[in-house]
């Protein structure tokens, strides 16, 4: 097979090196920007190819040694092997790339902030989502690549908590010593994926199982164990792996975990999302908090999860928050109960957007956890005639696109990307925008 040389001109979206062979887009896993570098093309298309990295020629000053064993086979960390500068560098050049060719807004007038980065970047998350397979003789807790079929063992990843990781070896351990069934798609028997969520050392553990449920003895021994605050399953035989769309079964345990910042607590069902990296997701909070105008007075928030970010909003300022998730709903009415001035509003969002948007009080609306804007949304934005918008989300292309189509109506202020998963080339963004006059 004929090698090629390619010169390394930026960071994909998926943080790999993107680079030009015989005027197409040739995309390198592995490979840094300025990097020179020797390829072999394993997949040609019309307008682009993918390579595989052979050697690098020329070594980017950012290059470092990964410090995970698997990083080249595993895509959980695909920038594992740059440094921070790099990769802060590189995410804040993907939001300008995407802004620039999705909107008009002028840079000139838009503030384009340093990317926020946390100061934790290993260790930082505190749920994990995985399937449980046999593999090799052996019950086994990871994910087989979708390509190369590697087999990423799990339970010691250095993004993961040490908690997390330590509970993994252990249920891997206990299943195997009391051989407990892998799921099987022919008898529909077995457990099959494991939700985890650790918070203060406490830890919610729900099974997704086949049509025998949870094992009598694999209950019996879990319930030994003192982190674990409660224990869930629920039986799910579909191929499609959208588990949050059906009900659960406690099998004992707390409904809620409690977990504190500063001096606030809050407590989280485990069917509420929660942010995949919390420290850094706080640290965004107290910046957003400089962002939002003086004077404001009313708030309408959409998407708002179990209110982290309503908690810090002064109490001068009324908030209507609109939340279509029941669980998360519940959440925030307990974390919220001492806030006067916050209103949760549940029922059909788009229904609950269109009736609070018709009534032009709120001075702000502040979206999250959102994809992108439906058309419902937009329309109600520009009947609602409200001053000033907040977006953060991780979609930062859908939100360029989305938010391009209201330029007419709105000045894009600052934009403020945050690292809210560290060594992945996801992007978190917080855009703030005002009405134009």
């Amino acid at each position: 097979m004929k090698k090629e040389t390619i010169t390394i001109k930026k960071m994909g979206i998926n943080g790999e090196g993107v680079g030009y062979l015989q005027k197409k887009v040739a995309f390198v896993k592995g490979a840094l920007k300025d990097e020179v570098v020797e390829v072999n093309v394993v997949k040609t298309q019309p307008s682009y190819v993918v390579c595989q990295l052979e050697r690098v020629k020329e070594v980017s000053r950012h290059r470092i040694q990964a410090p995970c064993p698997v990083a080249k086979q595993c895509l959980g960390c695909p920038l594992l092997h740059a440094d921070a500068t790099y990769q802060y560098e590189q995410k804040k050049d993907l939001i300008q790339e995407a802004f620039s060719k999705y909107t008009n807004f002028s840079f000139k007038e838009t503030k384009l902030l340093d990317v926020l980065y946390p100061q934790e970047k290993d260790h930082y998350r505190h749920e994990v989502r995985l399937p449980i397979v046999f593999y090799q003789g052996k019950v086994s807790i990871g994910i087989f690549q979708r390509e190369s079929k590697f087999f990423t063992y799990m339970s010691s990843c250095q993004m993961q908590e040490e908690m997390i990781n330590l509970i993994l070896k252990r249920l891997e351990e206990t299943m195997n010593r009391l051989k407990t069934k892998v799921y099987d798609d022919r008898s529909k028997l077995g457990v099959r994926f494991l939700i985890m969520r650790h918070l203060e050392g406490k830890i919610q553990l729900l099974f997704v199982t086949g049509n025998n449920g949870l094992d009598e003895e694999l209950i019996k021994e879990i319930k030994t164990w003192p982190s674990i605050a409660s224990l869930y399953y629920t039986i799910n035989t579909s191929r499609y792996q959208d588990f949050d769309t059906v009900g659960y079964k406690k099998v004992f345990g707390s409904s809620r975990l409690t977990f504190s910042y500063e001096k606030q607590s809050y407590q989280v069902s485990l069917k509420s999302d929660l942010p995949v990296h919390l420290p850094m997701h706080f640290k965004m909070i107290k910046e957003v908090l400089h962002l939002l105008p003086d004077h404001l007075q009313q708030v309408l928030s959409m998407g708002s999860g179990i209110g982290l970010l309503e908690s810090f909003l002064d109490e001068s300022i009324k908030v209507t928050m609109i939340n279509d998730k029941g669980s998360a709903s519940e959440d925030a009415l307990l974390n919220l109960q001492s806030k006067p001035n916050i209103r949760i509003v549940k029922g059909n969002e788009e229904e609950m957007i269109i009736r609070e948007a018709k009534k032009k009080e709120a001075d702000m609306f502040i979206l999250q956890n959102m994809d992108h804007m439906s058309e419902t949304l937009k329309e109600s934005i520009r009947r609602s005639k409200v001053k000033h918008l907040l977006w953060i989300g991780d979609h930062y292309s859908m939100m360029a696109k989305d938010l391009g189509e209201l330029s007419a109506l709105y000045q894009l202020e600052t934009l403020l990307p945050y690292d809210g998963e560290p060594h992945s080339a996801k992007v978190y963004l917080v855009a703030k925008l005002r009405r134009r006059s």
